[in-house]
């Protein structure tokens, strides 16, 4: 949860009778460092600094600023570096700088909130309280708490909600300081404890849309969906206007399975706030989750007029019309998108559809073109077309590819497990022992190679007892893996252990009902002399999938036909 969402830009909890400052403060005094002129040094590495931060080396521009910020004692400077230090995400400086900023410039709200939400996030909650007092007394806000709950520790909550406890003596009946302890019980696993604080406050508050917010999370996280959506629709009488609010309700009733009710709340929103694309990209979601296609690419044409990014238009059109059936359109649409995060799958699917139409050679065309376009993806879109060419069986062509692959990114150890298991599917076993074991030396606690390296010596060789020992240690890096399970259970059942067999394929099939976890299963209880049960496996699996050929072969030689 974030609990910017709840706490961000409260209006509500301000207080309008100012805070007297208590004649008894705990504050200590901080010594403001007097700033040292600039040198024409310091002037030229400053500019050096910003050429370099114009140039995309901001590592360089924060070494100098850091220098400069300590050399010059000079706020401005300070504040830059640590602006740069949150930019690149080291912690280390951004915790000097925010420091440094605050001892020279103690009376800065800002510099101090930097030093607080710091000294918080490094769990320094022992240094932290002169720093929590200034900042609230300097500006009623506590607002480095405004952030997502997982990026402050959470041994620091304990310790920041005692603080609160000791300024509300100070403070007393301050709206703030209570919803802010709410929000931190919140962030500390605490939500009947956040509800009951939340309840101390005055009427009138309770009826203000933050607090509401925070309410209706802390009901639904303790399971009380359905208050929680009463409370909201409520107070969305009561304030129609409120857009925090029916969004909310929107999403929490999107949590609890209600789409349609969901859908109801963001038609109203877009009817209030037409020019909202991001909520009429929400009604797009639930359109396409409710398989409403045509309603969906009503909506996305909408967002095209608006100037909304096309490629991500694209993308969703291409979807709908991929659902709804017409390939062509979709196909279309997917071959535009050339958006970073959705382009990958873009051109999967593009490529999934000329597949099923079987032209392989435009297909194959097309992921050639895509892997130059953006080389970013051309490992996964590599995988893909030899996965794609091993489902239409030609294995050649798939194993010249994935060999052009790894030429192109020879140190990509997902390309040597294709390549592994292409080899397995050709049983060129020797070739594809080799690969997994290279991926091994590399990545010694890789599961999933250490598995399917057990799993094939286990059906193609005879070496059941290495196969065990390569599979007990995959299960021991991955106890819950379903393909794990499924190669301890057919390695059993290999060795004679019928028992235990059962045992662990009765796990893996449990965790994911998978057709061929199914036809081992089938077999073990079959061999067990529980063939009732062997038949209700393979029966509910091919169900779903009626011509799988390990269950149709499994059940031939097992009972000499394949029908049940």
């Amino acid at each position: 949860m974030r609990l910017s969402f709840f706490v961000g830009g409260c209006n509500l909890l301000t207080n309008k009778q100012p805070i007297d400052k208590p004649a008894s403060s705990a504050l200590q005094p901080v010594q403001e460092e007097k700033t040292r002129p600039f040198t024409k040094d310091t002037l030229s590495a400053l500019l050096i600094a910003e050429f370099a931060d114009r140039r995309g080396d901001f590592e360089k521009t924060l070494s100098i600023y850091v220098e400069q910020a300590k050399k010059t004692n000079d706020p401005n400077v300070a504040k830059r570096a640590y602006e740069i230090a949150s930019f690149l995400e080291n912690h280390a400086e951004q915790l000097d700088m925010a420091m440094l900023w605050a001892k020279i410039a103690p009376n800065s709200d800002q510099a101090n909130r930097a030093a607080l939400f710091e000294l918080s996030r490094n769990n320094m909650t022992d240094d932290i309280a002169p720093y929590l007092e200034k900042v609230f007394t300097q500006t009623h806000i506590l607002d480095f708490l405004l952030l997502d709950n997982n990026v402050l520790p959470a041994e620091s909550y304990p310790q920041l909600i005692n603080y609160i406890d000791h300024l509300s003596i100070k403070y007393p009946n301050n709206n703030r300081l209570t919803y802010t302890k709410a929000a931190l019980l919140s962030g500390n696993k605490e939500p009947q404890k956040a509800l009951i604080t939340l309840n101390t406050l005055p009427t009138n508050i309770q009826q203000q849309s933050e607090v509401i917010l925070l309410k209706t999370y802390l009901l639904q996280s303790t399971g009380k969906t359905e208050e929680s959506i009463a409370l909201l629709n409520k107070e969305i009488k009561n304030t129609s206007q409120n857009k925090q609010l029916r969004l909310n309700l929107a999403h929490r009733l999107i949590s609890d399975g209600k789409l349609v009710e969901a859908k109801q709340q963001f038609l109203l929103l877009t009817q209030q706030y037409p020019t909202d694309e991001d909520i009429r990209f929400a009604l797009v979601l639930v359109c396409l989750e409710t398989q409403q296609w045509d309603e969906a690419i009503n909506y996305l044409n909408i967002m095209l007029e608006h100037g909304v990014n096309p490629s991500v238009v694209y993308f969703y059109l291409a979807s709908a019309y991929d659902n709804k059936g017409e390939k062509e359109k979709a196909l279309s649409y997917y071959q535009q998108v050339n958006d970073e995060e959705n382009f990958l799958n873009a051109a999967a699917n593009a490529a999934k559809i000329l597949f099923e139409q079987n032209k392989t050679k435009e297909a194959q065309q097309y992921l050639a073109k895509a892997r130059k376009d953006q080389p970013a993806f051309s490992t996964p879109l590599y995988l893909f077309e030899v996965e794609a060419l091993q489902n239409q069986s030609k294995l050649s062509t798939a194993w010249q590819l994935i060999n052009q692959a790894i030429k192109a990114d020879p140190k990509n150890t997902s390309l040597y497990y294709s390549r592994a298991l292409l080899a397995e599917k050709s049983n060129n076993i020797a070739q594809a022992e080799k690969d997994l074991r290279y991926i091994i030396r590399l990545e010694p606690n890789n599961d999933s190679a250490i598995n399917a390296l057990g799993y094939i010596l286990t059906e193609k060789t005879t070496r059941y007892r290495e196969a065990l020992q390569l599979i007990k240690q995959a299960y021991s890096l991955n106890p819950t893996n379903p393909a794990t399970l499924d190669s301890m259970g057919w390695v059993y059942y290999k060795l004679g252990k019928l028992t235990e067999a059962q045992e662990y394929l009765q796990q893996a099939y449990d965790n994911y009902p998978d057709p061929d976890i199914a036809a081992h299963l089938g077999e073990v209880l079959w061999k067990l002399n529980d063939k009732e049960q062997a038949k209700a496996v393979w029966s509910k699996a091919l169900e779903e999938n009626p011509q799988h050929t390990t269950i149709l072969d499994t059940i031939k030689r097992l009972t000499g036909s394949k029908e049940l």
